[in-house]
């Protein structure tokens, strides 16, 4: 009966998501694990989505409200004012490692503000569509502002050691394996580049050099590229809900607060994303899809690995003949096209980590499979496929920021 039947796409993530949120709570649940919470609010929403897309779908009053234009007006208003009265405090704060809770007040009041314009959105007014993005990017790169210039120095484990490996770096004007800290991620400099670049064109400290080049473009990037994607696949309320969502995330804040190169890799993953989704695969879009994972592989190992997992995800769309929420569907190239880029990327991604890895490619096998099993089991783990420097404090060697 299911022969020629189409799966949706959204039908098939949904499916995907409610299989393994309600997997993952199972197990938990008889682990006892109080994390069964973050699993059940993944699979419990995607199984209700899967009997309720129907109705929902057909229904064009779902999630929309009709207002009147001043109401409008008043709202954009609303935003712009607790906006500035966020920055204000922000400015007006103490350095003491810590931000006032009515900050916190007025971002959540701003996001609500943002929530009303998406459920007033009009499919047809692009202008209203833009000024919601605009507001959902300028509210993330306040919230990653106050976040990263909070600390005078590094924050997390590893931005100490990228930090001393860019100031060694810019004055001898190339790569080292790192003269006083093993710097691992020297066959990985993508990120590192990025910001020395930007340090010296610009003569910028280095956190102020992160932040220009790196968080703007993250928030820029997150925001945009989510919000085409869910358009594409869904509509421009679904789009603007999931920027909202993904641009304010703890996981993506801590990315922009942390100088890791798993910013510029995440960045990177979802342009890939999008040129798959939305290119066709012809002309510009072959060419900026190698060139996204040709940087990606030179910029951090586990975002390579997910776009290997997401484009033989992609694979398995094509395969299976599955379609969007518009019933758009896929071309059968497409999918062969996707086979050789995925095999192309599988070797290259495999060359980069055996010749960046010193102890070879059985050696980071070795270790990714340990820290897999490890995160598995809930436990502390080094970074994956670099070994462990040892260091639980911060040591005496490592120079604070310029």
């Amino acid at each position: 009966m299911f022969r020629n039947r189409r799966l949706g796409l959204d039908q098939a993530l949904a499916a995907l998501l409610s299989v393994v949120g309600l997997g993952v709570s199972l197990l938990w649940g008889l682990r006892g694990d109080i994390r069964i919470y973050l699993s059940l609010s993944v699979g419990i929403p995607s199984l209700l989505y899967l009997f309720m897309r129907k109705r929902w779908l057909s229904d064009e009053r779902f999630l929309s409200v009709t207002v009147p234009a001043d109401f409008l007006k008043f709202n954009h208003i609303s935003f712009a004012l607790v906006f500035l009265l966020s920055l204000f405090l922000v400015m007006q704060s103490s350095p003491d490692y810590s931000r006032p809770a009515s900050y916190f007040f007025f971002v959540l009041a701003a996001a609500a503000s943002i929530l009303v314009d998406i459920f007033c959105l009009q499919e047809a007014s692009r202008s209203h569509a833009a000024i919601a993005l605009a507001k959902i990017i300028f509210l993330g790169a306040s919230l990653y502002a106050s976040s990263f210039f909070l600390f005078p120095y590094a924050r997390g484990p590893d931005a100490w050691t990228h930090n001393q490996w860019i100031q060694e770096t810019l004055p001898l004007g190339h790569f080292t394996a790192g003269t006083i800290v093993p710097y691992t991620y020297a066959h990985w400099p993508v990120f590192d580049t990025v910001i020395e670049a930007g340090s010296l064109v610009t003569g910028l400290s280095i956190p102020t050099s992160f932040f220009v080049f790196i968080d703007i473009p993250l928030v820029i990037i997150t925001g945009l590229v989510t919000f085409k994607l869910g358009e594409k696949l869904a509509n421009a309320k679904v789009g603007l809900l999931a920027a909202l969502l993904l641009v304010l995330s703890d996981r993506v804040v801590n990315q922009a607060v942390e100088i890791i190169p798993m910013t510029v890799g995440f960045c990177f993953v979802l342009l890939s994303v999008y040129t798959v989704v939305s290119g066709g695969f012809k002309g510009h879009y072959v060419t900026l899809l190698i060139v996204f994972l040709g940087a990606l592989v030179m910029t951090h190992t586990i975002a390579s690995f997910i776009m290997l997992s997401a484009l033989i995800g992609f694979i398995a769309v094509f395969w299976m003949r599955i379609r969007a929420i518009d019933g758009t569907a896929v071309r059968r190239g497409s999918g062969l096209f996707l086979v050789n880029l995925c095999l192309l990327f599988s070797v290259e991604m495999l060359f980069w980590w055996g010749w960046g890895n010193p102890d070879g490619l059985s050696s980071f096998f070795d270790t990714s499979v340990e820290n897999l099993l490890l995160a598995v089991r809930g436990e502390t783990s080094a970074s994956v496929g670099t070994p462990s420097l040892g260091v639980t404090t911060v040591p005496n060697y490592i120079t604070l920021y310029n």
